[in-house]
C-alpha cells in the first residue's frame, strides 16, 4: 500500500471514529425546539368523519399558516383627501418634517 492510501484510509477511519460520538446522543430535539420532555399525548374524541368534514369545510388552516386571527384594522375618523390637505398645509407654513427626519 502506498504512503497516500495509507494517509487516506487512515484519516477515513480516524474520521469515522471522530463522528461516531457526534450521534451517540440520540433522540434529542433540534436547537430551539422545546419541550425537551416527551409530551403527554390524549386520544382524540373525534371521529374520522368529523375531522374530514371540518376540513372540506375549510376550519383547519394551511400548511404552515398561524391558527391565530388577525385583529380588525380600526377604522380611520379622516379621509385620504383630508390627510394630504393637512400635509400640504403643514410644508406651506413650514411644519414638515425636518430634513434627515423623512421616514
Amino acid at each position: 500500500m502506498t504512503s497516500s492510501k495509507f494517509a487516506a484510509a487512515s484519516f477515513f477511519a480516524l474520521a469515522t471514529l471522530a463522528a461516531g460520538s457526534a450521534f451517540a446522543a440520540g433522540n434529542q430535539p433540534y436547537a430551539g425546539e422545546a419541550p425537551f420532555a416527551a409530551a403527554a399525548t390524549t386520544a382524540s374524541t373525534l371521529t374520522r368523519a368529523a375531522v374530514q368534514a371540518d376540513v372540506r369545510k375549510g376550519l383547519f388552516p394551511a400548511s404552515g399558516e398561524s391558527v391565530a386571527v388577525a385583529p380588525a384594522a380600526p377604522k380611520a375618523s379622516l379621509t385620504r383627501e383630508a390627510v394630504r390637505s393637512d400635509a400640504r398645509q403643514a410644508v406651506k407654513t413650514g411644519q414638515g418634517p425636518k430634513a434627515g427626519e423623512l421616514s
